[in-house]
C-alpha cells in the first residue's frame, strides 16, 4: 500500500526544470544566493541594497551562511516552493521561500527590539523580494 501511494504521489508531481529535483531527491549538496532589491515595512516599499542570504543545501540538512557563520534551517520541500525556517535564539522566525519556477523569493522577518525603559519590545516587520540562483 506504501508503494502504491508512493508511486501515485511521484507520477502525479509536476515535472520541474532545474536542480530543485536532484535536491529533493537528495543527490547532491547545493548552494542558493538569494539577492532582494526592494523591501516593504510598515513605511511601504522601498529599494534594497546589498541584502543576500545564501543557502547551502544538503541530502539531509539545510544552512544558512550568516554573519555568525552557519546556521542550521529547516527546509520544506513544497510543490511549487522550497522554503527556509529560522529560529533564532531569542525566538524570532524568519521565513524564506523560493518559487521554483521562476526563482522569485520572499524573506519575511519580524525583529523585536526592547524599548528604552526596557520592559517593553517593538516589533519591526520587513519583507524583502528578490530573486534566488544556483551558485556554481
Amino acid at each position: 500500500m506504501k508503494i502504491i501511494i508512493l508511486m501515485m504521489a511521484v507520477l502525479s508531481a509536476p515535472a520541474y526544470a532545474g536542480y530543485y529535483d536532484d535536491l529533493i531527491r537528495g543527490s547532491k549538496a547545493d548552494v542558493l544566493v538569494c539577492e532582494y532589491t526592494e523591501i516593504a515595512t510598515p513605511e511601504g516599499l522601498k529599494p534594497q541594497n546589498n541584502f543576500s542570504l545564501t543557502f547551502i543545501i544538503t541530502k539531509d540538512k539545510a544552512y544558512m551562511a550568516s554573519d555568525k557563520g552557519l546556521v542550521e534551517v529547516q527546509i520544506v520541500y513544497g510543490q511549487y516552493t522550497l522554503t527556509f525556517i529560522e529560529t533564532t535564539p531569542e525566538g524570532i522566525v524568519e521565513v524564506t521561500a523560493v518559487n521554483r519556477s521562476d526563482e522569485k523569493s520572499v524573506h519575511s522577518r519580524n525583529t523585536v527590539m526592547p524599548t528604552k525603559d526596557t520592559r517593553d519590545v517593538e516589533l519591526f516587520p520587513s519583507q524583502s523580494y528578490g530573486k534566488c540562483h544556483r551558485k556554481e
